[in-house]
């Protein structure tokens, strides 16, 4: 065969081999193509043990894929549950999964073991926490079935080695409660907590019938207790009792001086608070009655000053308070009572330079006049010296505080006058003066006023500051006078005065550490009838209530009583003169002291013994008087009379009479005897 035959052939063969090759290619590619699966679904959350219900949603990342599920650990199939939102998960559960999309064969199954241990319910309280008056069963409980619970009371955390709970808790007092629940299988719950204030409440104080005072008889005294059920105990020793004591079953007699004291307790409360009463049993040895009560109104208010009785037999005073313009009166009250306003004063009302206030004992002279003073009023408002008829017809005789207000002549008068042995006024300043420490001054009837001392000579006040009282003229024919404060140690002064206006200092009165001497003498002094001198301090004494002392003429000071003994039983806080009487035995009154703290009248001899004579019983539904800041008069019937500046029908101060056992003339050594008669009953004085 020629070569060009030979090539035809050879490309006719290659041909052939390529139709045959073509013609056996798609059966070679079919048998090799292979259909593709959907992904394997995802789960958002995978498995494991969790402590609280989960979410479970599940993804495929092969586009348009269904995806369907079991929960109960089957393979799913298209029959199976078409997944379409988050699964919600609470207990322990196996999810499988597939994904089926169009052109994608089955995807192979997705599985997650989910475990929920879910915690135990926190456990609660009944009744819940907050602030009771009384002990509380508190009961736990807890909503999850089989859970046991754990408790503390002090506060700590609960754990498994904590009390079980099994009863109702009594709590009674304040707790804070915490517990836990466990369930079965071990999860713990929160802990509960709960503060329980447990403010019991408190039982009420015991009564005493009858209250505590001043009886002149025995009493039955009874307790008793308003709160249910209370139990009381008491002691009669003034020792502060306790459950220990003496339980109260019936009523206690009480036929001396005792303080009785009790506390009660009942079930569900605290103990209440102590109760004292103290019983003075002391027959009265001396009957009281009260003349006149004020009403506070245009008849007077406040009588601090004491009764002078008039040569008509009838008694005159001052008040402080009240009248028409509030501001004081002057007024006269028979023995039977009947009381007339003489003179209210003005003030400085409608240009008057009439005086206001008057702490003022008056003073009838032997021109038939009262004379007296008051502490604020006047022209100068400084307080005046004024004169008033027994008929009532007023005039100022002098205003201090003149010199362009420098006060030399003496300012605010807080004392009566006494007329001396030459016819003359004489009273005391508690301030102004050249150093306006006070002073003591003449006063002629017609006015003409000289300062015969000034105190706070030298500018160290040792020589008295601020005199309150009035004034004594003694035997010796010089005067003699107290001051609240200044002397040595700033406790008050004994001074005497010469008339021509020589001072010496007596004694200066030293309270304080070991001493047991008087503090702030604001009354009057009186000369016995032995030539002793004789007086009270308002403070000072062993129980610091007081005192009364004896001073002789060249300065030797004796306290003689101090009060506030058993708690004021023997009177306190006196501020008015003593007074000697017919007996010979001197007599006074307190401001405070007795049960009720409302005062006393007293006398003691003039080796110290005292007695109380009388208890005043304002309060508690009495019409009787309060606190006496006045001295005692004693009238020519013999009986005793006085003013209390509180109590009374109104409240506002009384006049009243004291009728000692076996009553005789008057006898008040407030100088010599003829002095006695002008200060105290108003009497001409003799030859």
């Amino acid at each position: 065969m020629n070569k060009k035959n030979s090539n035809g052939l050879g490309a006719v063969a290659l041909v052939l081999a390529l139709l045959l090759s073509a013609t056996r290619a798609p059966a070679q590619q079919l048998s090799a193509i292979t259909v593709k699966a959907a992904a394997t679904p995802q789960f958002s959350l995978p498995g494991g043990t969790y402590r609280m219900v989960q979410s479970i949603s599940i993804s495929d990342a092969t586009a348009g894929a269904s995806i369907y599920y079991t929960t109960d650990g089957t393979t799913p199939s298209k029959s199976s549950t078409a997944y379409t939102g988050a699964i919600a998960v609470s207990a322990t559960e196996t999810i499988k999964a597939i994904a089926v999309a169009t052109g994608f064969s089955r995807s192979l199954v997705a599985q997650a073991n989910y475990k929920i241990n879910l915690p135990a319910a926190t456990p609660m309280f009944s009744p819940g926490a907050g602030s009771y008056g009384g002990p509380q069963n508190v009961s736990i409980s807890d909503a999850t079935d089989g859970a046991v619970i754990h408790y503390t009371t002090d506060g700590s955390l609960p754990g498994t080695a904590s009390t079980v709970y099994a009863a109702p808790i009594t709590i009674s007092s304040t707790e804070t409660l915490k517990a836990i629940a466990i369930a079965t299988g071990g999860s713990r719950s929160l802990v509960a907590s709960g503060l329980y204030q447990i403010v019991l409440a408190v039982t009420a104080a015991p009564v005493f019938s009858p209250p505590a005072g001043t009886y002149d008889t025995a009493q039955d005294a009874t307790i008793a207790d308003v709160t249910p059920g209370a139990t009381i105990f008491y002691t009669t020793d003034g020792t502060t009792p306790t459950i220990d004591s003496t339980q109260y079953t019936d009523a206690i007699l009480v036929s001396s001086t005792d303080t009785l004291k009790a506390v009660a307790i009942a079930p569900g409360c605290t103990q209440s608070q102590t109760a004292a009463a103290t019983y003075l049993i002391m027959p009265q040895s001396i009957a009281e009655t009260v003349l006149y009560s004020f009403s506070g109104g245009a008849a007077g208010k406040t009588p601090i000053g004491s009764l002078v009785q008039g040569i008509d037999g009838n008694f005159a005073g001052t008040s402080y308070q009240g009248g028409t313009n509030a501001v004081g009166t002057v007024f006269s009250i028979t023995p039977a009572g009947m009381e007339t306003v003489l003179h209210s004063f003005t003030g400085g009302a409608r240009g008057s330079f009439d005086g206001e206030l008057p702490f003022t004992t008056l003073v009838q002279g032997s021109d038939g006049i009262f004379y007296g003073t008051t502490e604020l009023g006047g022209a100068h408002g400084a307080g005046i010296v004024f004169q008033v008829t027994p008929d009532g017809i007023e005039a100022v005789l002098h205003s201090f505080g003149g010199t362009q207000n420098g006060a030399p002549d003496g300012a605010f008068p807080q004392a009566g006058l006494i007329q001396g042995s030459d016819g003359n006024l004489y009273g005391t300043t508690a301030g102004g003066g050249a150093t306006q420490a006070g002073t003591v001054f003449e006063i002629t009837p017609l006015g003409q006023e000289t300062v015969l001392y000034s105190f706070g000579a030298g500018g160290n006040l040792q020589d008295g500051l601020s005199p309150r009282a009035g004034l004594v003229q003694a035997v010796d024919g010089n005067f003699y006078g107290t001051t609240v404060a200044g002397g040595i140690n700033d406790d008050g002064t004994v001074f005497e005065l010469t008339p021509d206006g020589a001072e010496t200092v007596l004694y200066s009165f030293s309270y304080g550490g070991d001493s047991a001497d008087g503090e702030e003498p604001a009354a009057a002094l009186i000369q016995g009838s032995d030539g002793n001198f004789y007086g009270t301090t308002t403070y000072g004494g062993v129980n610091d209530s007081g005192t009364v002392f004896q001073l002789a003429p060249l300065g030797s000071e004796t306290v003689l009583h101090s009060f506030g003994v058993k708690g004021g039983s023997d009177g306190a806080y006196p501020v008015a003169p003593l007074i000697q009487a017919s007996d010979g035995n001197f007599y006074g009154t307190t401001t405070g002291g007795n049960p009720a703290g409302t005062g006393t009248v007293f006398q003691i001899t003039a080796d110290g013994t005292e007695t109380v004579l009388y208890s005043f019983a304002a309060g508690n539904g009495s019409t009787d008087g309060a606190n006496p800041h006045a001295s005692l008069l004693q009238a020519d019937d013999g009986n005793f009379y006085g003013t209390t500046d509180g109590g009374g029908e109104y409240g506002a101060g009384s006049i009243f009479e004291l009728t000692p056992p076996s009553p005789n003339g008057v006898r008040h050594s407030l100088a010599a005897p003829r002095q006695a008669a002008i200060a105290v009953l108003g009497k001409p004085r003799g030859p």
